[in-house]
């Protein structure tokens, strides 16, 4: 018959101590796990920090390069006035920092140096070196570098667009009563003109607000993704009304749906622009600027988020009751007029009799376009 052994004293604190060595590497690995993962989030945001920097340098540049008043030094000059401007370190541009004039091959994707005089692209790169880590140091990497390239083309009349329109399709846009019978019937009018005059190779999509979604939040919604067949965005517009959905005007709502699937659509190198048009005032917010926010500031500060991926944001406010000065920022009213991401603003005024004319302007002229500059790479 086989016996069980009582464990002794002796074998119980050896378990222990094995145990206490065990949750000493454990734990010296979770940590170092922790580390990792906090240097690298350090990283990434470097990174992305600086892309952005090199971005707005790049489109800065590249917006002046075809003013023939204008020198090498100018534009290399308002491109590092960007970079400095957006908290890139003036040791970064010594030596790490290096400015190219060439020309962009849209077939092959590939930048080629040239003079400045020829030049219609502009490559920026930037090494920045010594950027602090908070826990590399204790394995003998205390810093790291990255390196970052942007390349952007200056206007062309052939440029590519991707254009997204967002209408306002709140209860208001049905109260007046002048002919024709309602705001929306001009507002289609316009919206359905613009797709009529792009570019043969540009793509138009449709946004609304509000609409309700799952959580009972008042937001935008997508009526039709970004395409080049005009004639599905035109049907949709045309099935619009007042109050489509809900009632309510989300404006930052409208800006965040319409802008992030303009971005994440968009063709590489194409100029993006959002068209936001209402005739009232915001009067909801939009995650994750609620707390704390009116839905004034919320809307800009979509805007701003939208504005900071590339996008153009063109505003119309149409009508008496309008908040025009809020369109007015929201289109980058802090902006110099300089800045190619600049917007423009349309404001209408007046009953329908009188803004139904500039409704149809507004729309052509957007529809028609300034092809500015655009980032490629």
């Amino acid at each position: 018959m086989d016996t069980f052994k009582k464990p002794t004293a002796r074998s119980e604190n050896r378990r222990r101590g094995h145990m206490v060595v065990l949750f000493a590497v454990l734990l010296v690995l979770a940590l170092a796990m922790l580390a990792f993962a906090i240097d690298t989030g350090v990283m990434m945001v470097a990174q992305t920090e600086l892309q952005r920097s090199a971005d707005s340098a790049v489109l800065a540049g590249a917006s002046i390069l075809s003013n023939e008043d204008l020198t090498e030094a100018d534009v290399i000059d308002e491109a590092t006035s960007f970079l400095t401007a957006n908290g890139v370190a003036s040791k970064d541009l010594d030596d790490d920092l290096v400015i190219e004039f060439g020309v962009w091959d849209t077939d092959t994707r590939t930048f080629s140096t040239t003079d400045f005089a020829d030049a219609t692209a502009l490559r920026i790169q930037i090494n920045s070196r010594e950027n602090s880590l908070f826990f590399g140091s204790a394995l003998g990497t205390g810093a790291f570098s990255t390196t970052i390239d942007a390349i952007a083309v200056t206007n062309a009349s052939d440029k590519e667009r991707d254009i997204m329109l967002v209408l306002d399709c709140s209860g208001s846009m049905d109260n007046d009563s002048s002919s024709p019978e309602q705001p929306m019937t001009a507002v289609k009018d316009g919206a359905q003109l613009l797709c009529d005059v792009v570019n043969d190779n540009d793509q138009v999509g449709l946004t609304i607000y509000n609409w309700e979604d799952l959580s009972g939040h008042e937001t935008g919604r997508v009526e039709v993704d970004l395409t080049t067949t005009i004639g599905t965005v035109k049907s949709s517009v045309s099935a619009l009304s007042a109050g489509f959905y809900t009632g309510g005007t989300n404006i930052a709502g409208g800006i965040h749906i319409g802008g992030v699937t303009l971005n994440s659509g968009a063709r590489d190198g194409v100029q993006k622009e959002l068209v936001v048009l209402t005739d009232g005032r915001a009067n909801d917010t939009e995650p994750p600027y609620d707390s704390g926010y009116s839905a004034d500031s919320s809307a800009v500060a979509w805007a701003n988020d939208i504005r900071a991926l590339g996008v153009i944001i063109h505003t119309i406010s149409v009508g008496d009751g309008a908040d025009h000065s809020l369109m007015a920022q929201i289109a980058g009213g802090s902006l110099s007029d300089e800045n190619p991401l600049k917007g423009k603003h349309f404001a209408i005024t007046g009953d329908i009799a009188d803004y139904t004319d500039g409704l149809l302007e507004a729309f052509e002229e957007i529809g028609q376009g300034e092809r500015r500059v655009a980032i490629v790479d």
